[in-house]
């Protein structure tokens, strides 16, 4: 029986110090998490929603027009060393008018995303 109380002694002694050290250290952490300043990680001019398409829209608008230029300059060259076969020719066509497309859809997503934006600031 001697046996059987120490055991529950111990098992006592260790609770308290488990709740003594949950309420001490809890109320610890509150106090540094609360101390803690979270920055914003896309900057301090993005408050909304729309500033995030805003910046993502702007960072596509200004690589996009390099990446065209680079593929219609490939379709030239694609061009310039096609000689007289006709598949080559017809693979240069190809390039340059998916090029076409695709920088037209740039700037039509562009301009749409550009309306959204308006239109979500101004809810």
């Amino acid at each position: 029986m001697a046996g059987f109380l120490e055991k529950i002694a111990k098992i006592h002694s260790a609770l308290l110090k488990a709740a003594l050290f949950v309420i001490i250290g809890y109320n610890g952490l509150i106090a540094r998490v609360s101390a803690q300043e979270v920055t914003n990680p896309l900057g301090d001019d993005v408050t909304s929603f729309a500033d995030v398409l805003e910046n993502i829209a702007d960072e596509v608008t200004t690589i996009a027009p390099y990446i065209a230029v680079v593929f219609v300059i490939v379709a030239g060259l694609q061009f310039l060393f096609a000689g007289e076969s006709e598949e080559k020719i017809r693979k240069a066509k190809q390039t340059l008018w998916w090029t076409l497309i695709g920088t037209a859809i740039l700037v039509g997503a562009s301009l749409l995303t550009d309306a959204v934006i308006n239109t979500v600031r101004d809810l």
